[in-house]
């Protein structure tokens, strides 16, 4: 237990032990905090049950770490909110400023986002967090990009969120917002393909500091919401 709760921890088991429950299943009672051999935290469940053994009681503890249940959880609730607000947009314009707000603060600390039309990239919106929330999304000046729209996206949507080195995404943003990509000393850099149905729809650009490398978790993560966000864009740019 955290050093936090030891302390207390005694007079809880005490006041289990006198009562007439003869067991508490988890699920009963709110989350915990279990502690490490090297003292990170995790949060757990607990199940605790007691027994008569030659007059003699004890106490029998259950301790579940719930950490990657809470992780899947809520990656559950990120895509059913991600998935309310996409599907609530119409107009084009709205769907490009959410597309580029929503992968902050999950993935990205700053993200550029793009439409490809006859091959090349055209950049559209931009935006940024701060304080753990995406700033609304600035519109970019038009302009094409320095590559091709094949730079980085996968037409086949074999692999639709891919790492890239962070010098080669600063390469594909514009330069007015290098700088600012510059500014969040960046140390991860990722590249989501917008594709649907066969068709290159954009890119998104995304620059993160100080996060370790995707986890095959939360790799899934973006890579289903990639495939919701290329949906809504698709049927945004219809006439």
């Amino acid at each position: 237990l955290p050093e936090r709760a030891r302390a207390m921890h005694p007079h809880h088991i005490a006041g289990f032990m006198r009562s007439d429950v003869p067991a508490r299943r988890m699920g009963e009672r709110r989350e915990i905090a279990g502690r490490r051999k090297n003292g990170d935290e995790f949060p757990a469940e607990a199940a605790i049950a007691k027994m008569d053994v030659a007059g003699q009681a004890y106490a029998s503890v259950v301790l579940r770490d719930v950490t990657e249940r809470n992780r899947v959880e809520a990656r559950q609730r990120f895509l059913v909110e991600a998935s309310d607000q996409l599907a609530s947009l119409v107009a084009l314009d709205e769907t490009l400023d959410l597309l580029a707000r929503l992968w902050i603060p999950t993935f990205a600390d700053l993200t550029v986002i793009e439409m490809a039309y006859r091959g090349e990239f055209h950049h559209l919106r931009a935006a940024r967090g701060r304080d753990g929330a995406a700033t609304a999304a600035e519109p970019l000046i038009v302009g094409a990009g320095t590559g091709n729209a094949a730079m980085g996206v996968d037409a086949a949507d074999a692999q639709r969120v891919a790492s890239v080195p962070v010098a080669v995404a600063l390469d594909t943003i514009p330069q007015a917002h290098r700088a600012a990509a510059e500014a969040t000393e960046p140390t991860t850099a990722f590249i989501v393909s917008l594709t649907h149905r066969g068709d290159v729809l954009g890119r998104v650009t995304m620059f993160a500091k100080g996060r370790p490398a995707l986890s095959p978790g939360d790799l899934g993560l973006a890579e289903d919401l990639a495939r919701r966000v290329s949906v809504a864009l698709d049927n945004a740019r219809l006439p």
